[in-house]
């Protein structure tokens, strides 16, 4: 069974997406990589959006907000 990280792979993978949607598929792979789609939990998408709500729209990184899409992105890169 596929993992959110194998199927977010596979999605970037499609095409070339902004930012924007990076950073978003980021934040979902940070909460729930270890898991099978099918072992995702109502529960566990509530509790990741309560996260999400407090964490706001930036990660800090080095004491500056900076966006992760980039980041993200040579991540998945590297991973190939």
């Amino acid at each position: 069974m596929p993992t959110i990280d194998t199927t977010i792979e596979a999605f970037l993978a499609s095409k070339n997406f902004d930012p924007a949607t990076i950073s978003r598929l980021g934040f979902w792979s940070q909460q729930f990589s270890h898991k099978e789609l099918s072992d995702i939990s109502e529960e566990d998408v509530d509790n990741a959006l309560v996260t999400l709500s407090t964490r706001g729209k930036m990660i800090p990184v080095r004491m500056m907000a900076e966006e992760s899409g980039e980041l993200l992105r040579e991540f998945f890169r590297q991973r190939r």
